[in-house]
């Protein structure tokens, strides 16, 4: 059965809501606050992101090659 409009549209809605709402409430609660992470959270937040857009990237490629598209 296919999806109308209204359908898709209430999900994202609450999805773009939450995330504009989140880390407004976010700010307001704690950046009155100083936090200082150490710089081995940062490495891993970094690595962990590079290997996610690493894993991505290898994933659309083979896709990419399977389907036969070079875009």
């Amino acid at each position: 059965m296919r999806l109308i409009f209204r359908e898709r549209l209430a999900p994202l809605a609450v999805l773009l809501g939450a995330g504009a709402l989140l880390p407004a409430a976010l700010l307001n609660f704690y950046a009155h606050k100083m936090v200082m992470f150490g710089w081995q959270v940062h490495f891993i937040g970094v690595g962990v992101s590079a290997l996610v857009a690493s894993l991505a990237a290898v994933a659309l490629t083979i896709v990419g090659v399977r389907r036969n598209d070079g875009r």
